[in-house]
């Protein structure tokens, strides 16, 4: 199912193309990229599969860690990545949120995907997954950051990047509510729909950006040079993609309670 990490997954995809095009001030060409990306995999079976390989080199480096510490065994591992990776891609209608918001009695609903999650890891193993899920978005952050390095061809050690986890999920914990949290708790349709009101967006923006500078402010010296000028670099695109990426979905919305006459926030999400 998308969560609220989906927006960091999908505008990271687009963070250089964003750093291009916001130094010419022409975020409106992101808008329409995002706006093209977001229908793609639905029409484009080919375009999905490409995807989902690429998911599934990120899943792999960013569940590692979990993996390890179960201690899984390779195929059960191999099961695990897969599941997490197609359940990216699943976008259930308003119809299927609906019908399966809550089971008989009120208690919420077990998704398609926790059913499996917990068949393949077990009560102990969806607990330590739910634990995890905590750290997440640094590790994506973290991911998309070597993956640039990669194709610059610069080099980052492992203790440069284990450094520099540690010191994201510090300033993470230091950092009080924010009014957008990609770290994929909570209600994903509620936490869209808080950051879409208002004027939400831009204080997360700055939020953001002052989480950004504590961050780097803290690896001067511990990375180097060259990583550090490029992690300077890839934060300032990173937030760039994702208030694009969050301001085409506020503009949909807006449309849509306008055309419907005031529709509800997560009536409008759900579509």
């Amino acid at each position: 199912m998308i969560t609220v990490l989906t927006t960091l997954l999908v505008t990271s995809r687009l963070s250089a193309a964003a750093e291009r095009e916001a130094d010419r001030g022409k975020s409106e060409k992101i808008h329409g990229m995002l706006s093209q990306m977001a229908g793609s995999f639905q029409t484009s079976p080919r375009l999905k599969e490409m995807y989902l390989e690429e998911r599934l080199v990120q899943t792999r480096e960013v569940y590692g860690d979990f993996v390890r510490a179960r201690r899984l065994p390779a195929r059960k591992a191999e099961q695990f990545y897969r599941l997490i990776a197609e359940d990216w891609f699943v976008v259930p209608d308003q119809n299927t949120r609906s019908a399966s918001a809550k089971r008989r009695g009120g208690s919420p609903a077990i998704s398609p995907f926790h059913r499996k999650l917990r068949q393949l890891l077990g009560d102990d193993g969806v607990r330590a997954y739910n634990h995890y899920l905590r750290t997440v978005s640094e590790r994506v952050a973290l991911s998309q950051f070597r993956e640039q390095l990669r194709i610059r061809k610069i080099a980052m050690s492992e203790a440069e990047a284990q450094a520099l986890l540690q010191i994201m999920w510090e300033e993470r914990g230091r950092t009080g509510p924010m009014e957008f949290d990609p770290r994929g708790l909570g209600d994903a349709v509620e936490q869209y729909r808080h950051v879409l009101q208002g004027t939400n967006l831009e204080r997360y923006c700055k939020q953001q950006a002052d989480l950004n500078r504590r961050i780097l402010r803290r690896v001067e010296g511990k990375l180097d040079p060259e990583v550090y000028d490029a992690l300077g670099k890839f934060q300032q695109r990173h937030l760039e993609a994702q208030r694009v990426g969050l301001g085409v979905m506020r503009d949909r919305l807006r449309a849509k309670q306008s055309v419907n006459g005031g529709a509800s926030g997560r009536a409008a999400i759900n579509r």
